[in-house]
């Protein structure tokens, strides 16, 4: 596949620092939508050039712009700094649609796990910015997966969570509860695609059924795939056919 790869800065923080970007197109002039890529990581690794090989450049040979960013990484950063880098990502990327070749109107987002918390709550919180958003095996009710018994958190030290809300989520239950995608999930809401493994021991299958259902409830077009046998952000999700439904989803939803 041939492809052109630009760097970008996007906007500059409160605290000075760069949004960084990077835009990778198909090496062709026609105007194309574009998809926001958000990395995973636990909220506290991981950059702008994670999964390009593995989950970028197959949207790419789909026929997608995609843009990675460098969001604000926990612990240093919490919610909702990495939240606010995803929505002024993809604000830069309806402002400079034309340098990069992307319809200003044909922006989606997608994430995967720690990405997908920080994308979803984006999508519904901004849908003037992103037409569509995708899911992949994300946490979505950070209240009650970042909150532990005194026993739990003996044995399992302090869950992942805790980093990214500034504390364990009995403790900020209202920062918790803003920063769960299911809060967000509600009528209006832009198209989605929601992917999770059916044997997930890190999210559950019901951080993703949650959402769906809410999300159907309120009237808005959402999609449930879950995939046989796959754990949290598995190898699986990158077989063809997962693959292509979530470039059909967003060629359709985009278009």
């Amino acid at each position: 596949m041939t492809h052109t790869h630009c760097a970008d800065r996007a906007v500059s923080r409160p605290d000075g620092t760069a949004l960084l970007l990077d835009v990778h197109r198909p090496a062709h002039a026609e105007r194309l939508p574009a998809v926001l890529y958000v990395h995973g990581g636990g909220w506290g690794r991981g950059d702008r050039t994670t999964d390009v090989d593995k989950r970028v450049l197959p949207l790419v040979g789909a026929g997608f712009v995609v843009a990675t960013l460098d969001y604000r990484l926990a612990p240093e950063h919490s919610y909702p700094a990495p939240v606010e880098d995803v929505i002024a990502a993809g604000a830069h990327l309806r402002s400079a649609a034309d340098r990069f070749g992307v319809g200003p109107e044909a922006v989606g987002v997608r994430g995967s796990s720690a990405g997908a918390s920080l994308a979803t709550p984006a999508a519904l919180r901004r849908p003037d910015l992103f037409k569509a958003f995708v899911h992949y095996c994300g946490p979505t009710d950070l209240y009650a997966s970042a909150s532990r018994s005194p026993m739990e958190a003996f044995l399992l030290g302090d869950p992942i969570e805790t980093a990214y809300l500034g504390g364990p989520g009995g403790d900020c239950p209202e920062r918790a509860a803003a920063a769960s995608p299911l809060r967000h999930a509600g009528q209006g809401a832009r198209p989605s695609l929601i992917v999770h493994g059916d044997r997930d021991r890190i999210t559950g299958l019901a951080d993703a059924e949650a959402p769906h259902q809410r999300l159907s409830r309120a009237g808005s077009e959402s999609t449930l795939m879950t995939v046989a046998g796959a754990g949290h952000d598995d190898p699986r999700f990158d077989q063809p056919f997962v693959r292509a439904a979530t470039a059909a989803f967003l060629a359709d939803a985009l278009g």
